[in-house]
């Protein structure tokens, strides 16, 4: 069998929607200068500077980056940097590289991206075959979650992304001013064993890593709502960024139609799908609710009155594997903890009653669901209508 070979990235230390844009650059143009068209240049990749020090990888797990000095590779200057993501079977399908916004090495600091309007670079795809990358940004304590995705098909060849970096919608659940990093990432190698080659990665080359900002001020109006008692039913536009991800386990999930899936709501029409990716049955993950929704609900309020009240949730099991669904509300010495099993193709509800979370309302933290999972791919779940239930 093939010795496991996972690269980090050489000289650094681990850091523990479909098109093709314009050209932002002219090929002769030196990956060093700033300012041209209104881009500067984050990093150029060239070794004079050695900005290739300053990129990441989640966990290891993105395959090979290393230097280029093969100018039929090269956009401008005297190099670039070669990319071969592999990923891993116990990672999600996509292997991301990321690009930090902040360099005291480099000497530049974009991490509040209130006036950040886009991202730009040029990738060359060696394959005769168009391939995807997968562009979004990355906020501070979330490195495992890439928000506002957006997917560039990439032709054979040299090709120009553009990422518009949409801040109203970003600013709904994170905070502008703490941006980690720009995230690049690609698809999984298909049939990936624990064994397996880099050779068999698909291959890369990058250049001229670019970014734009406007002088215009930037003024959020927050678009969050709520009706009384409702923690989200997803039928509100701005639900769909009601929860961000925890851990490598969920393969995909997002707000879609219920009727699509051949099933109904149980509120409204919409509701959140989760799938499930194959990892150690031992891994927990989740969703965890954005703080901007958190402290609009005020769970504090309903301190002193908690027979009063039953938090519920509804959850569908669309598979053959049953699962728990664990809700962790608070954090460390305040955290209490309940769960709900969920039943073959039918909606059970959790109802949880606020005296069973005094901790959580005292001092009313993160508010998280987590899976246990198991080593199967796909399994399908649907949860509808967080809601508070007044019970007399």
């Amino acid at each position: 069998m093939k010795r496991m070979i996972v690269f980090l990235l050489s000289f650094v230390m681990l850091f523990g929607f479909t098109a093709c844009g314009d050209p932002v650059n002219s090929a002769d143009t030196d990956s060093k200068t700033n300012n041209i068209d209104g881009y500067s240049t984050l990093y150029g990749f060239e070794t004079d500077k050695r900005d290739f020090n300053e990129i990441r990888i989640r966990n290891g797990y993105f395959g090979d980056i290393s230097y280029n000095f093969d100018l039929q590779y090269v956009k401008s200057g005297s190099s670039s940097i070669k990319m071969r993501p592999l990923g891993s079977v116990n990672t999600l399908t996509r292997p991301y590289a990321y690009f930090p916004l902040q360099s005291t090495y480099l000497g530049f600091d974009y991490g509040n991206i209130e006036q950040v309007t886009e991202i730009a670079f040029e990738i060359y795809n060696v394959q005769s075959e168009s391939k995807n990358c997968y562009v979004g940004m990355v906020f501070t304590g979330k490195e495992n979650y890439v928000q506002e995705l957006e997917t560039f098909s990439i032709s054979s060849g040299w090709n120009s992304v553009n990422y518009k970096v949409n801040r109203e919608i970003l600013s709904i659940g994170y905070d502008l001013t703490k941006c980690y990093a720009v995230a690049v990432g690609f698809d999984r190698c298909d049939n990936l064993e624990l064994e397996t080659s880099i050779d068999v990665a698909p291959i890369f080359y990058m250049d001229n890593f670019k970014i734009k900002t406007t002088s215009d001020v930037f003024n959020f109006e927050s678009p969050i709502y709520l009706d009384e008692y409702e923690v989200c039913d997803f039928e509100k536009a701005y639900q769909q960024f009601a929860f961000f991800a925890n851990g490598n386990g969920l393969r995909d999930f997002g707000v879609v139609k219920a009727s699509d899936y051949g099933i109904a709501a149980t509120s409204g029409s919409n509701v959140l799908r989760v799938e499930l990716a194959a990892v150690d049955n031992t891994e927990t993950s989740g969703l965890t609710l954005i703080e901007p929704m958190k402290e609009l609900i005020n769970f504090k309020q309903y301190e002193g009155s908690e027979e009063d009240y039953v938090f519920c949730m509804d959850v569908y099991q669309n598979c053959d594997l049953q699962l728990m669904f664990e809700f962790y509300f608070g954090y460390l010495g305040y955290l209490d903890w309940a769960g709900v099993t969920t039943k073959p193709y039918q909606w059970v509800t959790a109802r949880i009653p606020f005296t069973s979370i005094k901790n959580f309302l005292n001092y009313p933290r993160l508010f998280r669901i987590f899976v246990v999972n198991k080593n199967v791919e796909g399994a399908e779940y649907f949860i509808d209508n967080l809601r508070i239930e007044k019970v007399r």
